[in-house]
C-alpha cells in the first residue's frame, strides 16, 4: 500500500480540518544517533501504549485504537488519552502493550504509525531502556555535552549482558562513523579499542575495527591543512 493511500484514509477518518503543526526542528535537541536523527528528527509523539482493538480497513491498513499509558517524547497527548492509529494491516499487536513512534497528521487524536515495538518482543526490556536513555538525551542542549553522553550510553552498551544491546550500540557507532564522525575523538576511539581488547564478543570486536577503518579512511580522504590553518590549530 503507497503512502498516498494511508494518507487518503486519513482524510477519510477527519474530514475538513488541517494538518496538526509539528513542532520545529529548532525545539530539539537530537543525539547523533541513527535512532536520534532519522527517528527523534521527525518529531514524532514516543509512548507506550495499550492496545484497545485493532480493525482491518481493507487494502492492507488497519485501523487501531490505543490508550497512552505513558508519554516518552512530544506534546499533545497525555497517559489516559484516547488515541486513533494508522498502520499496515498485521504490523500492530492486537492486544497488549507497544512502544510507538507516532505522526500527527490530523487533529483529533488520529496518527500515523511510524515505528512500533510489540511488547512481546523478546527484546522488549532492551529496547525500551534504549529508547528512554536516547529520549533523556534531548534534555542535553549543549552540542558537545550531549555528544559525550551520547557516546558514553554507547560504549557502555557494547559491554551490555543484553545481545541485542551490543548489537546496536554495533550498529549506531557504525553509523556515527560515517556521518557524525567528529563524535569520535582520538581518546574516544582509544576507549573503544579498549573494550574490543577486552570483549568475548566477536562482534563487538569487528565493529569497533569497522569504525576505526571508516574513521582511517575519512582522516586520509581530508584535504592537509595549509601552513596558515596549521600554526592556528
Amino acid at each position: 500500500m503507497t503512502g498516498a493511500l494511508l494518507a487518503l484514509l486519513l482524510v477519510l477518518f477527519q474530514p475538513g480540518q488541517v494538518p496538526a503543526n509539528r513542532a520545529p526542528a529548532a525545539e530539539a535537541a537530537l543525539p547523533p544517533t541513527r535512532l536520534g536523527t532519522d527517528l527523534l528528527g521527525q518529531h514524532p509523539i514516543v509512548a507506550l501504549v495499550s492496545t484497545r482493538s485493532v480493525t482491518a480497513f481493507g487494502m492492507g491498513t488497519a485501523v487501531v485504537r490505543a490508550e497512552i499509558d505513558e508519554l516518552l517524547h512530544g506534546s499533545g497527548v497525555a497517559a489516559g488519552d484516547s488515541v486513533v492509529i494508522f498502520a499496515y494491516q498485521g504490523h500492530f499487536p492486537s492486544s497488549g502493550r507497544a512502544l510507538v513512534y507516532l505522526l500527527p497528521y490530523r487533529r483529533g487524536g488520529r496518527y500515523q504509525l511510524l515505528e512500533l515495538v510489540n511488547g512481546r518482543d523478546p527484546n522488549w526490556t532492551a529496547k525500551l531502556k534504549l529508547t528512554r536513555a536516547t529520549v533523556a538525551l534531548t534534555a542535553i542542549r549543549a552540542r558537545e555535552p550531549q555528544a559525550a553522553a551520547t557516546f558514553d550510553l554507547l560504549a557502555r552498551s557494547l559491554e551490555s549482558a543484553n545481545a541485542w544491546t551490543r548489537s546496536y550500540a554495533v550498529r549506531e557507532l557504525g553509523w556515527m562513523s560515517l556521518r557524525q564522525s567528529w563524535v569520535i575523538s582520538q581518546a574516544r576511539l582509544r576507549r573503544l579499542e579498549l573494550i574490543a581488547a577486552r570483549t568475548v564478543h566477536e562482534l563487538v570486536r569487528l565493529g569497533v575495527e569497522r569504525v576505526a577503518k571508516t574513521l582511517a579512511s575519512r582522516a586520509r580522504a581530508l584535504p592537509p591543512a595549509n601552513d596558515e590553518e596549521s600554526s592556528r590549530s
